[in-house]
């Protein structure tokens, strides 16, 4: 899903380089790319791909044929790699099912891809490894103060993120250390905890 071509056809066309310097428009809001286009993707099979339903969805048939295969690959990729059984539901109930499974393989799959939001509202971000990156408009994941970078691209500056997934601050396996500093105005030495993931 991350490495085919995108069978969401709005996607295609999103200006997020424009995006970058102009705060373009974005097509809706929501926790987590991969879950909603897995989401598009069991309603538009459980209608047998037919025309109407693609066009009303904004897919592409082709592609989303194909993507079967990796919803599949998912779905054995969860049970496989954290130990929880296939559920016995119907394609749409099991997109919505697999959801917190979802999100916690994408976490287990790119820990280097955490992104910290420079500030509430920017589409802006630094990334593991003090890589800036931008969030591209065809994200839906605007609101996250923390989220995964799942599909890159952009050539120029910053990192365009194509594609991410929301991630709960209490999800963050972070280390807590403590830190000293001296108060000029207090004439003391104050103590604090910082909690940080890797070098975020």
């Amino acid at each position: 899903l991350l490495g085919e071509r995108d069978f969401l056809l709005s996607s295609r066309f999103s200006t997020a380089d424009s995006h970058a310097q102009s705060g373009g428009a974005h097509h809706g809001t929501g926790p987590c790319d991969v879950m909603h286009r897995l989401e598009l993707l069991a309603e538009a099979e459980e209608r047998g791909f037919d025309p109407t339903t693609l066009r009303r969805l904004g897919l592409d048939k082709n592609a989303a044929q194909a993507l079967r295969k990796v919803r599949k690959q998912l779905n054995g990729l969860i049970v496989n790699k954290l130990g929880r059984p296939k559920p016995n539901a119907n394609v749409k109930a099991r997109a919505k099912l697999n959801r917190e499974d979802l999100l916690e393989l994408l976490f287990a799959t790119y820990p280097d891809r955490l992104v910290k939001r420079r500030q509430e509202g920017s589409n802006q971000g630094l990334m593991v490894g003090n890589h800036g990156v931008v969030l591209g408009d065809e994200s839906m994941v605007r609101e996250a103060p923390f989220f995964l970078a799942l599909k890159l691209g952009g050539s120029g500056r910053e990192t365009i993120v194509r594609l991410a997934s929301e991630i709960q601050r209490d999800a963050i396996p972070c280390t807590t250390e403590e830190k000293l500093t001296f108060d000029p105005a207090e004439k003391r030495v104050v103590a604090s905890l910082q909690h940080r993931y890797l070098d975020l």
